[in-house]
């Protein structure tokens, strides 16, 4: 897997600055010039963007939506190309439109809805504690609850240029985070890597929105305080929309510029996924 410090040389240049692209090659990619680039994706997929994918009605009956048919008859072969918008250079910050289906968006939370518990604040080595910092609920899929969080998992890998394998608990990724907010809750800002005496760390954050703003107002932007030269930047992509930001720097430290929040929810509800990147290896033990 690729280090951070891999990534020190390699960038894109876009509105005249430089930012770096979002995965992890050995190499550096393509320099490509204003605000958007595109991505491809090219692994057998389930789900892909809701325009050009098929066979949802036909291959997922019943109440688990399980397929009836075989993998090839279920998935589509054909690339995805998805556009990314850099809307940060510090931090390093873009959104991925479509990168997932609305059927995968009201899957996760089926599985997540009957799960869901009180969210807590640090970590098992820290100490995890409730806090009125954060008052969602959530809960966590492991990336086997089924064959939509294995796809989830096989997508970002896709995204990132990662060896799909690396992403679990024994490697590089924790399970996926599902997270519900409604009625003025929030998560104040707060950094995901953390300082825990050990040199492994969250790397990339990936966030998966899982349904939409009830109104321009309703609130549940996630929030970067200190991003656009400090003047702050809120950003809410839509359903089956992503976005994806750096909590590291290319030397290893984390990036205080990375700090964010989940905004007031003040109308409707909030649905969002969490998917975390370690580098270069997720301590499960």
């Amino acid at each position: 897997m690729s280090t951070t410090r891999e990534l020190a040389s390699c960038g894109v240049t876009t509105m005249g600055q430089t930012a770096h692209v979002p995965h992890l090659p050995s190499s550096c990619g393509p320099q490509v010039k204003l605000g958007k680039f595109m991505v491809s994706l090219h692994r057998m997929d389930i789900g892909k963007l809701k325009e050009r994918l098929i066979l949802y009605a036909e291959c997922h009956v019943g109440t688990h939506r399980m397929c009836k048919g075989s993998a090839e008859e279920c998935h589509s072969l054909e690339p995805v190309h998805l556009e990314l918008e850099v809307i940060s250079l510090r931090p390093r910050a873009f959104i991925i439109k479509n990168f997932f289906s609305e059927f995968e968006a009201d899957e996760i939370i089926s599985y997540g809805t009957p799960r869901l518990g009180k969210s807590i604040v640090g970590d098992v080595e820290s100490g995890a504690f409730e806090s009125d910092t954060r008052t969602s609920k959530n809960t966590w899929l492991p990336r086997k609850t089924s064959v939509v969080t294995d796809t989830l998992f096989r997508r970002a890998a896709d995204l990132l240029q990662l060896d799909e394998t690396l992403l679990n608990r024994q490697e590089a990724a924790e399970d996926l985070q599902i997270v519900h907010y409604q009625d003025g809750q929030k998560y104040d800002s707060h950094h995901d890597w953390g300082v825990n005496g050990h040199p492994e760390s969250r790397f990339i954050t990936l966030l998966l929105y899982l349904n939409d703003m009830a109104s321009p107002h309703a609130g549940g932007e996630t929030a970067f305080p200190k991003g656009n030269d400090g003047l702050g930047i809120k950003v809410h992509p839509g359903k089956g929309s992503a976005v994806l930001f750096y909590d590291l720097l290319e030397d290893g430290n984390g990036d205080d510029l990375s700090l964010h929040a989940a905004l007031p929810v003040h109308e409707g509800e909030k649905w969002l996924a969490n998917f975390w990147v370690w580098d270069p290896k997720f301590r499960s033990d």
